[in-house]
């Protein structure tokens, strides 16, 4: 209880203390696994992080969101194939959230399979409605770099509206508007 305390506050280093000490009194079971898989992450961990999630799944644990933090923790990790798997068994047991569509996305990306990871993107960006401005940051790259230039503009749309302005914003609108052929406006970007 106190390690989910010191979760709770975000303080995963004393957190680390407490799961250590009760794993020291034997306790091996899910839920201390999950958290210490957790804290061990939040404090960058990977791989040891990992091995409570396999284990907490190995003791039983079936559900999107161990499979959803094993995956992230594969993606970290550059194992991005591993990672697509545990997403996807996320999201058959029902973690259909805007993180798993962006985390399949995101690895698709990293496998330069720009037109899979858009389809995972734009999953996601229907959940966020076009709020998260990162999402929508990695849609104008994908579609600039694919050279969809008039998809890249709508979405430097979307993030000129939520105040999204520096130096990136700006490089990316300056290249989507070359490639779109409009050299002046290029230029001020």
């Amino acid at each position: 209880d106190l390690a989910f305390a010191y979760d709770d506050l975000e303080d995963y280093k004393n957190g680390l203390i407490y799961l250590k000490r009760a794993n020291e009194l034997g306790r091996d079971d899910i839920w201390i696994n999950s958290e210490y898989g957790y804290c061990l992450g939040e404090l960058n961990k990977l791989n040891e992080s990992l091995e409570h999630y396999l284990r907490a799944r190995e003791l039983g644990r079936n559900d999107g969101w161990i499979h959803s933090q094993i995956a992230w923790t594969y993606r970290c990790l550059g194992r991005y194939e591993e990672a697509l798997k545990e997403n996807f068994k996320a999201l058959d047991l029902g973690e259909n959230s805007e993180w798993v569509y962006v985390e399949i996305g995101y690895c698709y990306k990293e496998l330069n399979n720009y037109d899979k990871a858009l389809k995972y993107y734009l999953e996601a960006n229907k959940i966020s409605k076009d709020k998260n401005v990162w999402l929508l940051s990695e849609l104008v790259w994908l579609y600039n770099g694919i050279k969809k230039y008039e998809n890249a503009l709508e979405y430097l749309k979307k993030l000129e509206k939520l105040g999204r302005d520096d130096s990136w914003f700006n490089s990316e609108y300056g290249f989507c508007l070359i490639g779109l052929k409009k050299y002046n406006e290029a230029i001020e970007k």
